[in-house]
């Protein structure tokens, strides 16, 4: 398909739908309870800002109350390391102060190879999922959020989520991995293509190029009528990875018929985070909560 028919499908998603003037939500949720959660074992310490912990671990930023929707946080970092402030502790803030609770997912990235970083967000999704009634939680609204590699673990949990093993041991493990929303910021979707992001596919693969794994870590090519809704943000200039990437996800869910919303802002470079900076592309996050809102999700 040519360039131009790429911008006149997503101008049509984003333009037909009337997006404008957002409001943010009021900051006047009460204090979150901080924690961290061992994957493994399930065992809780003390939490720490600004501080990312070891590997396979989840942060969680809990609202009191019950019925709250959560985000587990998957920040990017190319599957080589983890943008942990603005890419994670941020974003569980924020969604704080949408009365939504949240966790930011330390998954494990290189030397580590695939399946690893897919089993810490499925083994996070569960055990959410697992432990909704004590955490105040709504396991029927539990959600994934990734940027750049981290938007491509949430692009994977969401087309290969499972229904959990009801025969398990383990009753974390009888819980669905499957999200019930994904929202991907910049994502690497593709490990297939050459408009995927190299050194992301080499740091999960390890350098391998078998191409039925690389279809398989495609998200693109993984879209079936059981995906979860997605919400896509990316830039047309983005030289890192570029916009192909939701551009090629977001035609994969409309023509699966899965509810869907992409914003492709004309400019800005890989790795804005939240965009605060930026007048335009800092609405994003506002855009965001009227999805979540209209989806039913908050």
């Amino acid at each position: 398909m040519r360039q131009g028919m790429y911008i006149g499908a997503v101008a049509c998603a984003l333009f037909g739908l009337g997006l404008c003037g957002a409001e943010a939500a009021p900051a006047d949720q009460p204090p979150a309870r901080r924690a961290l959660i061992d994957l493994r074992d399930g065992r809780e310490y003390p939490a720490e800002d600004n501080r990312m912990p070891g590997e396979s671990m989840l942060s969680i930023f809990l609202l009191p109350g019950g019925g709250r929707p959560f985000v587990v946080v998957c920040p990017g970092g190319g599957y080589g390391m983890l943008a942990w402030d603005y890419e994670g502790e941020d974003l569980a803030r924020w969604f704080n102060t949408l009365g939504m609770s949240a966790g930011v997912l330390r998954y494990r990235v290189s030397p580590n190879r695939h399946p690893a970083p897919l089993e810490d967000a499925r083994r996070a999704l569960r055990l959410v999922r697992d432990r909704a009634e004590s955490w105040g939680v709504d396991g029927r609204r539990v959600g994934i959020l990734g940027f750049s590699a981290g938007g491509h673990l949430a692009c994977m949990a969401a087309v290969h989520g499972d229904p959990g093993n009801p025969g398990a041991g383990d009753p974390v493990d009888r819980q669905p991995s499957r999200p019930d929303f994904a929202v991907l910021i910049y994502p690497v979707v593709s490990m297939s293509e050459p408009w995927g992001h190299t050194g992301s596919r080499d740091n999960l693969t390890g350098g391998k190029s078998d191409e039925e794994l690389l279809v398989f870590l495609s998200g693109e090519k993984q879209v079936t009528p059981n995906t979860p809704p997605m919400f896509l943000v990316h830039s047309y200039t983005d030289s890192v990875v570029p916009w192909r990437n939701s551009a090629e996800l977001f035609l994969a869910l409309k023509r699966n018929g899965i509810p869907a919303e992409m914003h492709l802002f004309d400019r800005g470079e890989h790795g804005y985070g939240m965009g605060l900076n930026d007048p335009v592309i800092g609405r994003w996050p506002d855009f965001l909560a009227r999805w979540l809102d209209r989806q039913g999700f908050r």
